[in-house]
C-alpha cells in the first residue's frame, strides 16, 4: 500500500512539474510575442519619425511647377507637370548671370526659411516642352531647373519665380504680387510665342485615332454644327476621338496642333446625340474665341464665349446629362 502511494505521489509530482514547464513555456512565448510587438511598434515609430524628419529637413524633396496650359486654349498660363525632355541642360551663359541667379535663390531661401542653413544651390536651364520649372532638395543640395525660355527674364521675374518654387517645395505661402509678376511676364506675346514653338518642337505627338467612330462620325457632326451655328464660316481643324474613354477630359482643342479631341466615352450606344453635339460645339467655340489676358490672368471662357455657348439649342438638357457621368 505504501508503495502504491509513493508511485501516486511521484506521478502527481511529474504532472505538476510538466504543468509548470508548460506554463513557463507559454509565459516565455507570450513575453517573446509582446517583446516582438513592442520592437515592431518602436521600429515603426522610428521609421515614421525619420520620414517626418526627412520631410522637414529636406532630405529628399522634389517639386515640379508646370504650366497649366490647356491645349484647347493656345496659351501657357501658369504651372504644369511635363516629363518631356529632349536635350541636355544648359547653365547660365556667364559667371555674372550664374552668380545673380544663385544670389536670387539664396535670398529667397533665407526669406522663407531664415533658421535653416543655406543648402548648396545648383541652377541650370532645361529644354522643357513649355514653361516648366523644377526644384529638388537632396542631401542638402538644391537643384533647380528653369525653362530655357527664361534665359533672359528680368530680375524681378526671377525673384518671383524663386519664391514661388521654394514656397511650393517648403509648403509656404508668398504674397500674390509674386504670382502676378510671374503671370504678367509669361502671358506676354513674346514669351507665349516662344512657348508655342517649344511645344510644337518638343512635345510628344498625341495619338490620333480618327474622326469616324463606331457610332458617331465627328466630321459629319462638325459640318452640321458649323452650318447651323456658324454659317459654315468656321474653319475645320483635325478631328479625332481620344485614345482613352476619359470621364474627366470630355473634349479638348489643341491649338498648337490645330486638333479637336472628343472622349471615346461618347462613341457608344445610349449616349444622347445632344451631348456629343454640345461637347463638340463647346470645342468649336474655342476655335472661334481665343483666350485673352485680363488683369494678368488668362481668360479661356470669355463673356462672348459663354453667351454664344448658351445659344446651343439643347444646352440645359446636355448640361444636366453630363452631371450624371
Amino acid at each position: 500500500m505504501s508503495e502504491t502511494k509513493g508511485v501516486g505521489r511521484e506521478a502527481q509530482a511529474r504532472q505538476r512539474a510538466a504543468s509548470s514547464r508548460e506554463a513557463q513555456a507559454r509565459q516565455r512565448a507570450a513575453s517573446s510575442r509582446e517583446a516582438q510587438a513592442r520592437q515592431r511598434a518602436a521600429s515603426s515609430r522610428e521609421a515614421q519619425a525619420r520620414q517626418r524628419a526627412a520631410s522637414s529637413n529636406g532630405a529628399d524633396q522634389q517639386m515640379e511647377l508646370f504650366d497649366q496650359h490647356h491645349p484647347s486654349r493656345g496659351l501657357d498660363s501658369g504651372f504644369a507637370l511635363s516629363g518631356s525632355r529632349f536635350a541636355a541642360s544648359t547653365f547660365p551663359s556667364s559667371a555674372e548671370e550664374g552668380n545673380e541667379l544663385q544670389l536670387i535663390f539664396a535670398t529667397a531661401h533665407r526669406e522663407l526659411r531664415p533658421r535653416t542653413p543655406l543648402p548648396e544651390i545648383k541652377i541650370e536651364f532645361f529644354p522643357f516642352a513649355g514653361l516648366n520649372h523644377t526644384v529638388r532638395l537632396h542631401q542638402n543640395r538644391l537643384m533647380v531647373r528653369l525653362s530655357d525660355i527664361f534665359t533672359d527674364a528680368p530680375h524681378d521675374v526671377y525673384r518671383s519665380l524663386a519664391l514661388i518654387l521654394l514656397a511650393k517645395l517648403y509648403r509656404k505661402t508668398v504674397d500674390n504680387s509674386h504670382h502676378r509678376t510671374y503671370r504678367t511676364f509669361i502671358l506676354t506675346d513674346d514669351i507665349q510665342e516662344r512657348a508655342r514653338i517649344a511645344r510644337t518642337k518638343r512635345s510628344r505627338q498625341r495619338r490620333v485615332t480618327g474622326a469616324r467612330g463606331k457610332y458617331v462620325d465627328l466630321e459629319l457632326l462638325y459640318d452640321r454644327l458649323n452650318e447651323e451655328y456658324f454659317g459654315g464660316a468656321l474653319f475645320k481643324p483635325q478631328l479625332s476621338w481620344s485614345a482613352r474613354r476619359s470621364r474627366h477630359v470630355l473634349g479638348r482643342y489643341d491649338a498648337t496642333h490645330n486638333m479637336i479631341f472628343i472622349t471615346r466615352l461618347f462613341d457608344a450606344p445610349g449616349i444622347p446625340a445632344c451631348v456629343v453635339a454640345y461637347v463638340l460645339f463647346h470645342e468649336m467655340l474655342h476655335v472661334k474665341y481665343k483666350s485673352r489676358v485680363r488683369d494678368s490672368r488668362l481668360m479661356v471662357h470669355t463673356p462672348e464665349f459663354k453667351a454664344e455657348e448658351r445659344k446651343f439649342r439643347e444646352f440645359e438638357e446636355a448640361k444636366r446629362w453630363l452631371k450624371t457621368i
